[in-house]
């Protein structure tokens, strides 16, 4: 599961919990996109934000975007 943490800058990140349990609120999955350090992955990220999704990066250097699901 991944949480979403704040950093004291007021920037987000995704961490991911090995422990945290899913629960019937939870609709989404965070699906990778690519790592930050490609230099394709800033036009992903803008293209899934201008369509209105939610983009954040990792602690592991990568960039996800959240998938609703049914």
């Amino acid at each position: 599961m991944w949480s979403l943490r704040e950093r004291k800058d007021g920037s987000i990140y995704l961490t991911y919990d090995r422990d945290r349990r899913g629960t019937l609120q939870l609709r989404g999955l965070w699906e990778f996109i690519g790592w930050q350090s490609n230099e394709y992955v800033k036009y992903a990220v803008m293209v899934n934000e201008s369509a209105g999704h939610l983009c954040c990066p990792d602690d592991e250097g990568a960039m996800r975007v959240l998938v609703l699901t049914d």
